[in-house]
């Protein structure tokens, strides 16, 4: 059984990762697709607003060219950033469903390379993001292909008269550069001015306007989508038709709110922001947390990588902190191994805690103090088939974490014999 289950291979996810393997919890990271795939899907040679030390994780550095990252160096620097800290990442895995309650949760997924996988875990980490889900317009033709409601490049739109609909940066970003893409743009806004545009962005946008190059249809909305023309909504309620070869609707993105809810976890109605504790990142459900871009549903401008990266040690933290107090009172065994000691069984000296097992491991050399025995979750945990005998195992990995899977008579019997002055402690 995994500590925890993180669902999602996003900076916040990968930061999440990062954090639980410094705390020696056993994780793994489900990614639906590649690794950081928000950032994959962002316009080729995008720049960012934040500057490196930023956007970076743990305590791997960011080293780019400019002031400001591109697209590429960030993808470059995540994808280095899983291989060297050693991060148990699945891609192209996806989550089906969660069931269970807290502390023992099963997650069901299908990966590309396997098929069907299940696992079961104590926690829950979602980070999910909110890019894989279109806001959509919701009218007549938006279906055809030559709608898109992502933006990669203009070069395959030279010569063709091409419709952006909506007013912020990435509207904004999207029409300059399929204007020098040789695109003719027009671009509709519900507005009747452009606002958080980037604000070395604006002015550019504005010039390309009032030379003509980018025709702006202000107070407008997109009333429906043919084959080599689309209907404009004026102001007054007049229409306006113009010819077009493609649709570019960038209106933003949500959060998948129907997986949220398969899980239980509430979400608002009128923002679609998941329900959760915004000091631990708890969900409504507990054990679930909810991290990231996802925590702003629509409103996914209030949170970006600077501050959602903090967002997985606080729920690591909060993890660990709930072992820490759940634990105080446990029965707890505490034995010493004797010299002649079976190396061969290893796996079955585990002690119990309140009514079954608690597992803990202990070595006569080590002397490890009571609060150690109490608090497990604060040491590297290592499954029974990674040890080939006691020699083998570091200060910090003397604890093995199985789950109740003895009665207190079957412990008593296998360490029987064995075990020398044990002492029961409350």
């Amino acid at each position: 059984m995994y500590d925890a289950v993180i669902i999602g291979a996003g900076p916040a996810g990968l930061a999440a990762a990062y954090a639980a393997k410094q705390a020696g919890l056993d994780y793994v990271v489900v990614e639906r697709q590649c690794i950081v795939h928000t950032i994959y899907q962002f316009p080729t040679g995008l720049i960012f607003y934040s500057t490196p030390e930023l956007i970076s994780l743990g305590d791997v550095p960011m080293i780019v060219q400019g002031l400001k990252p591109t697209r590429e160096e960030a993808l470059n620097y995540y994808l280095k950033f899983v291989d060297s800290q050693g991060l148990k990442v699945n891609t192209y895995e996806e989550v089906t469903s969660i069931s269970g309650k807290d502390g023992d949760f099963e997650i069901r997924s299908v990966s590309q390379r396997e098929g069907a996988r299940s696992y079961r875990t104590r926690k829950v980490v979602m980070a999910t993001g909110a890019f894989d889900s279109a806001n959509r317009i919701g009218v007549p033709g938006e279906e055809l292909p030559k709608v898109f409601h992502y933006f990669k490049e203009g070069h395959p739109y030279f010569d063709r008269d091409v419709l952006v609909v909506g007013g912020k940066s990435s509207a904004v970003e999207t029409a300059l550069t399929l204007y020098r893409a040789g695109a003719r743009v027009t671009m509709s806004y519900r507005r009747s001015a452009f606002r958080g545009i980037k604000y070395w962005v604006l002015p550019d946008l504005e010039n390309r306007i009032a030379e003509g190059s980018i025709t702006a249809i202000m107070d407008s909305t997109l009333k429906e989508i043919r084959q080599t023309e689309v209907v404009l909504e004026a102001a007054a309620g007049s229409e306006r038709v113009i010819p077009n070869d493609f649709v570019f609707c960038m209106t933003g993105h949500g959060p998948d709110v129907p997986f949220l809810s398969g899980t239980g976890v509430e979400v608002e109605a009128e923002n679609n922001i998941p329900v959760h504790d915004p000091d631990t990142f708890e969900s409504n459900v507990p054990g679930i947390y909810i991290i990231g871009v996802i925590t702003a549903g629509n409103v996914s401008s209030d949170i970006f990588i600077e501050n959602s990266r903090m967002h997985g040690p606080k729920v690591v933290e909060h993890i660990l902190a709930g072992s820490r107090s759940g634990m105080t009172k446990v029965r707890m065994i505490w034995f010493t191994l004797p010299s002649d000691y079976d190396n061969d069984n290893d796996e079955e000296y585990v002690s119990f805690g309140k009514d079954e097992i608690m597992p803990v491991y202990r070595r006569h050399t080590y002397g490890l103090s009571q609060t150690q025995m109490t608090y497990p979750s604060l040491f590297k945990f290592v499954t029974p088939n990674e040890i080939t005998g006691p020699d083998d195992m570091e200060e910090q990995e003397v604890f093995k974490r199985f789950g109740p899977i003895l009665t207190k008579e079957k412990f008593e019997e296998i360490m029987k014999g064995q075990v020398k002055n044990p002492k029961t402690y409350m």
